[in-house]
């Protein structure tokens, strides 16, 4: 596996683990049989696929976050190939250059059963808005804090973005064409027609839904280009999702 891409998918799926030492079973990523990388910290969830070797058979594989972070270090400046791989219960990571090896027993308490929280919205239940992924994020990091709230307003023609400053900053805006279109388009400057969002069976109606700035940059730490945003309440998670991986974003009330 190349060094540089292993290095940012482990630093992706770290970033969406726990930190809380009292919650050990969210310190760390479950592997499954496909290859399949599920990471959460309760308040929101990555499902990424390929990004680690396949698991062994009927094996529940959970990879410790410390791991992660001895991996992601020793990786730091290797180029070239290296070797990840499962080796009698334990996960080892050997760089070719240096031959240090990393590795760490995949063992650890039982990881929460993630495929009840992920949203099954039903037909009309909730939209989805592709944007650029560059466009959203610069907006972001731009106007908000990490722990400000990114609001996401989804109307019948367009999906915006206002973000309130807990410091009581004006609020900032940053439209998107609806569906269909990929490039980055501020809403005053549209004059082609738009696609019917909600199509002919649904009466036209806003979504709106506060997410954690720190938690949506995260998200859009992609290679992707176009980023899909499915939105259905202000009470439900935002599911953000890309090529073979998702990440579900529980929403953040105003205080």
């Amino acid at each position: 596996m190349d060094a540089k891409v292993l290095k940012k998918r482990i630093e992706r799926v770290l970033s969406h683990c726990s930190t809380d030492t009292t919650r050990a079973h969210l310190c760390g990523a479950r592997v499954e049989e496909g290859g399949l990388v599920v990471a959460t910290d309760g308040h929101r969830m990555l499902i990424d696929e390929g990004g680690f070797p396949a698991a062994p058979l009927n094996a529940e594989i959970f990879v410790p976050g410390p791991w992660m972070r001895l991996a992601s270090q020793a990786l730091a400046g290797t180029d070239g190939q290296v070797l990840l791989a499962w080796e009698k219960g334990r996960i080892v990571l050997r760089t070719g250059e240096s031959g240090l090896e990393v590795s760490a027993a995949t063992v650890g308490d039982k990881f929460p059963p993630w495929r009840q929280v992920v949203p099954k919205y039903r037909d009309g239940e909730s939209h989805t808005v592709r944007v650029n992924r560059r466009e959203l994020a610069r907006i972001v990091r731009e106007s908000a804090t990490a722990e400000e709230r990114v609001q996401l307003l989804l109307e019948r023609t367009m999906m915006s973005v206002e973000l309130e400053g807990c410091d009581g900053r004006s609020w900032k805006r940053g439209d998107w064409q609806a569906v269909g279109e990929v490039a980055y388009r501020p809403f005053p400057e549209r004059s082609d027609p738009t696609p019917d969002l909600w199509g002919a069976g649904n009466p036209p109606r806003s979504r709106s839904v506060g997410i954690r700035a720190s938690y949506l940059l995260d998200a859009l730490k992609v290679p992707d280009l176009v980023v899909d945003l499915e939105v259905a309440g202000e009470i439900d998670p935002v599911v953000a999702s890309g090529g073979g991986w998702r990440v579900i974003l529980m929403p953040m009330r105003k205080s």
